[in-house]
């Protein structure tokens, strides 16, 4: 191997060797060798997926939305929905939720808040003796009509079929 005698370019200030870099957009750039550079990246924020919901209300003769269902509803109630909502199965609404763990002034809480949401037809209890598969003790089902499921019409029949 045979060492090269060419020196790289230098600054037009005098700065020192010029070593070339390339910015966030590709373009190149001349910076001295003797600098340190800092790239500011923006910050994206990752929204997840999206998920469709009813139609909302347009008019005093449509039905009610998801947003006029959760404000009739009391505070605990609204915090039950959002916890059954972070467990709920996008494929067909069905959540899970395990209240082994929960004191017993939260399980307390908890049922009530769910009482109100079967009260309003936000969700129902989806019995362990159901033909749905892979149901436990504390199985819920988001109304699929209110939040909408990668498969609507199967979720919509087995809503029907919930007492």
């Amino acid at each position: 191997m045979t060492k090269s005698n060419v020196q790289p370019p230098l600054h037009p200030q005098g700065n020192g060797p010029i070593t070339q870099s390339a910015d966030h957009t590709g373009k190149q750039i001349l910076v001295p060798a003797n600098s340190d550079i800092y790239i500011k990246a923006r910050y994206k924020e990752n929204f997840g997926s999206f998920q469709a919901i009813s139609p909302l209300r347009t008019s005093e003769t449509s039905g009610p939305d998801i947003f006029d269902l959760l404000a009739s509803v009391s505070h605990s109630s609204f915090k039950v929905f959002n916890k059954l909502k972070a467990k709920r199965n996008e494929k067909n609404s069905l959540c899970h939720y395990r209240t082994d763990k929960l004191s017993k002034s939260e399980r307390e809480m908890f049922n009530r808040g769910v009482r109100q949401l079967v009260g309003k037809n936000i969700i129902k209890r989806v019995p362990v003796s159901s033909e749905v598969t892979n149901v436990r003790k504390n199985t819920y089902m988001i109304n699929p009509v209110i939040i909408k499921c990668w498969e609507y019409e199967e979720a919509c029949s087995v809503w029907m079929q919930l007492d």
